[in-house]
């Protein structure tokens, strides 16, 4: 196993590249369990006023996930989320926007964490950029629905947990190889200051790469994805594209019967995209709430049913509240690839036996 250990954490760097489109050669993948850590709590030093400011954005705004940006997290993310506040502030200026029209059009982004709506990264990342400031993305949400670009995004960092995408806990990041290599990150002094060293210190925990190498290349093992493959003579980074889009293409019909299925329900209010002409804007997640019957309540009776949803805030608690929701939350209901029709049906049915078995206690 040590002697494979160096050519299967090269083999996952290479397939991570391709599934993320990494094909600048100044750009390059890290992977490590502690990521997260290593990458956010040193990236605003107290002492380092000068820096260039981070943003978080993915799929956020104010209603960020607080996971990320909460001041409990780790050293240093409120500083992120501040900067993120005065750069809001930079943008109206050089807009020439009134404070009022910019601040609500950067509010009204939600994040897919908790309602499943999108956002314009492309955009985020460009109006960042024009500032001088730089993009760090999450797609911890995203990452499972549909292809990510980075060229595209115009990002500097994108971080993601691999659970979301079937894998290992075990946390990967892309990034751009000359901002990496000037962010201070969390390392012992013998430790190289340059990537992927200075990322990915000590021993790797190697079944966790092995079980993140097959999550990467499972959208490639499809059937269908290697019949294509065989008749096109595609690379395997078009071939992961290309399964990827067609997961999208199959999530936008799920996200329409779940909205359709959920809305039918009575008194039952949705929250993020819900116009089907826009379903390209979401992922098939999906946040509502029930007039006067509590969400911990519905989400605890859909699992008596062996029907599996959350509640709560969502690690979304600014949103929530701006929702009026406080502290009750949200039921969320998440599908991905593997769900179907039958399973929103019998998802409904359940829903309005528990709502009426509620309101009739």
């Amino acid at each position: 196993m040590i002697v494979r250990a160096p050519r299967q954490r090269g083999r996952l760097r290479e397939r991570a590249e391709r599934r993320r489109d990494c094909v600048r050669p100044e750009r390059h993948v890290v992977h490590s369990r502690d990521q997260s850590l290593r990458l956010a709590r040193p990236s605003m030093p107290a002492s380092d006023e000068n820096r260039r400011d981070i943003i978080i954005s993915e799929n956020r705004s104010r209603s960020q996930h607080r996971g990320v940006a909460g001041p409990g997290a780790v050293r240093g993310a409120h500083r992120l989320v501040a900067r993120a506040r005065r750069w809001e502030a930079a943008r109206n200026r050089s807009r020439g926007e009134s404070s009022a029209r910019a601040r609500d059009s950067w509010r009204a982004r939600w994040h897919p964490t908790a309602t499943g709506s999108l956002v314009d990264v492309t955009r985020v990342g460009r109006l960042a950029h024009s500032i001088g400031a730089e993009v760090f993305l999450d797609a911890v949400h995203y990452a499972q629905h549909g292809s990510i670009d980075v060229q595209r995004l115009e990002c500097d960092y994108l971080v993601c947990s691999g659970y979301k995408v079937f894998a290992p806990h075990m946390g990967f990041a892309w990034c751009r190889r000359d901002a990496i290599n000037a962010l201070p990150t969390f390392r012992e002094h013998f430790v190289p200051d340059v990537t992927p060293d200075k990322l990915e210190a000590g021993t790797y925990s190697y079944e966790n790469v092995a079980g993140m190498d097959a999550a990467i290349a499972y959208p490639a093992g499809s059937r269908s994805a290697r019949r294509r493959r065989r008749k096109q003579t595609a690379s395997r980074a078009e071939t992961i594209r290309g399964a990827m889009t067609r997961i999208a293409e199959y999530e936008r019909s799920l996200s329409r019967e779940l909205l359709d299925a959920v809305e039918s329900i009575p008194g039952v209010t949705v929250y993020g995209v819900t116009d089907r002409d826009r379903l390209d804007e979401r992922v098939p997640t999906l946040a509502f709430s029930v007039a006067d019957v509590p969400a911990a309540g519905v989400a605890a009776g859909l699992a008596a049913r062996d029907v599996g949803v959350r509640s709560g805030h969502m690690y979304s608690p600014r949103l929530i509240a701006r929702l009026g929701l406080a502290p009750d939350g949200v039921v969320r209901a998440s599908l991905v690839h593997y769900n179907t029709s039958a399973e929103i049906a019998r998802f409904r049915d359940a829903t309005i036996e528990v709502i009426e078995e509620m309101r009739s206690a």
